[in-house]
């Protein structure tokens, strides 16, 4: 192999050397990342900062990624409140969430899954994040407003 075509991903687009201060690997990644997952430094590195599970959160989860809670959580509530525009839209009101459905569901996909599951299970600690697919889509619904709704009372004070 050449080392033009070590230095070329499989897309055609230029590799670059590991971007990540202090690095001792001699790594390539595409042009788009920051680091190699490849390299244990790397992906120590890049982990700082990132949020962690609070313990009682990843006890709750089990084996079930945070990732894929988001997913499931976001599928059952949705896939409810369009099912049941006026009963959603009642809960909404009677919860006195902030905005429409539609900015819930962004607000969902915009937030990253660890936080998600800290401040959901914070918020609804009776919720069996194990198994989101088969919960009660309405009590999950209010679980998802009580948590938005408490974070928007807190950023105000």
């Amino acid at each position: 192999m050449t080392p033009w075509e070590r230095n070329k991903g499989p897309d055609g687009k230029a590799n670059v050397a590991c971007r990540v201060p202090g690095c001792p690997c001699s790594g390539y990644v595409h042009a788009e990342l920051e680091f190699d997952p490849e390299c244990e430094y790397c992906v120590k590195a890049a982990m700082k900062g990132q949020p962690k599970l609070d313990p009682e959160a990843k006890q709750a989860l089990g084996r079930i990624s945070p990732e894929l809670a988001q997913l499931q959580l976001v599928g059952l509530v949705f896939q409810w409140v369009d099912a049941h525009e006026e009963e959603a839209e009642l809960l909404r009101r009677e919860m006195d969430l902030e905005g429409d459905f539609e900015e819930l569901d962004v607000a969902l996909q915009l937030i990253n899954p660890v936080v998600l599951i800290n401040r959901l299970h914070c918020a609804a600690p009776n919720l069996n994040l194990r198994d989101l697919n088969h919960q009660d889509p309405v009590e999950a619904t209010k679980a998802v407003i009580l948590m938005f709704t408490i974070i928007d009372r807190m950023n105000r004070l």
